[in-house]
């Protein structure tokens, strides 16, 4: 039997899970998505019971801590355990599992934690309203933690050095892949009309009317008022993929809202906008689509 045992409910995580499936489910569902409501609130809803507490344990061989119902957790022996005390982690590490520069927190709510370094130099936190019981539990099986030698000193500021190294690396990754993204979609889209119809494209998104599908081909000067992008990009007046437009619903857009003519092209579907960077390849476009319908 354990010599500690404590349960703490994961107040911040349930709050937090249940204000998102709110924010995020309602509207979606309101906007006709309910498969996609439904879907969101059941993976919150299964978040949250995965992580709705957390229990901590010692006795005379390990130490045991898990979330929820227990499919997320871990166990040390106690044999490995170097050092421990109280701490307070900064509010920016959250709450669930977080990886901060040092090792990984665990924790369901609150700030409190007892740090744990291992014999190995590795090192976490055990998020817990009640630190110091957890570390009198400790202290109770392995006696007063030595102090640090220097070999376990140089070995954590080098985990803490190559931890900063490759959390800089990915931040540059990170920057460059979303500007090179951000930069792709602000190009002008293309445009070609063949045999099998028109074809328009961005760097994410594309669309490909087929000559059987069109409704109507026509220029317009202006676009209805935006409702909701539905899976698309907006950089300013750059309108990159699904949106829902009033009077028209939903559709897709390539152009740049402040460039006019647009050409728009209705299918038995939807529709597709297309609009190049200078009216005069808008209006190309527009001529060889209508010469390639017969129209």
């Amino acid at each position: 039997m354990a010599d500690y045992r404590h349960r703490q409910l994961g107040w911040v995580i349930l709050g937090s899970l249940g204000g998102a499936a709110v924010a995020l489910s309602v509207p979606l569902a309101l906007a006709g998505y309910g498969a996609i409501a439904s879907a969101v609130g059941s993976l919150l809803a299964v978040t949250a019971a995965l992580f709705a507490s957390l229990t901590v344990t010692v006795d005379d061989r390990e130490l045991r801590f898990w979330f929820g119902p227990g499919l997320i957790g871990k166990t040390l022996p106690l044999a490995l355990i170097r050092s421990w005390r109280p701490v307070e982690s900064s509010w920016l590490l959250g709450w669930g599992v977080r990886i901060y520069r040092r090792g990984v927190l665990y924790n369901v709510s609150g700030l409190r934690a007892v740090e744990i370094v291992l014999r190995d130099g590795t090192e976490l936190r055990i998020g817990t309203d009640e630190p110091e019981a957890l570390a009198a539990a400790l202290r109770a099986r392995l006696g007063d933690p030595p102090p640090p030698t220097q070999a376990e000193i140089e070995l954590t500021a080098g985990r803490a050095r190559r931890w900063l190294t490759l959390v800089i690396a990915l931040a540059l990754v990170s920057a460059l892949g979303v500007g090179g993204l951000l930069f792709g979609e602000s190009r002008p889209p293309v445009a070609e009309v063949d045999q099998a119809g028109l074809h328009v494209s961005s760097l994410v998104y594309s669309a490909h009317v087929r000559p059987e599908e069109v409704v109507r081909v026509e220029l317009v000067d202006r676009l209805p008022p935006i409702e909701l992008r539905t899976n698309g990009t907006a950089l300013g007046a750059r309108l990159r993929g699904h949106f829902r437009l009033r009077e028209w619903g939903d559709g897709k857009l390539f152009l740049d809202a402040d460039r006019p003519p647009f050409l728009f092209v209705q299918t038995r579907d939807g529709y597709v906008v297309y609009g190049a960077s200078e009216p005069n390849e808008t209006r190309r476009v527009e001529q060889e689509l209508r010469a390639r319908l017969g129209r």
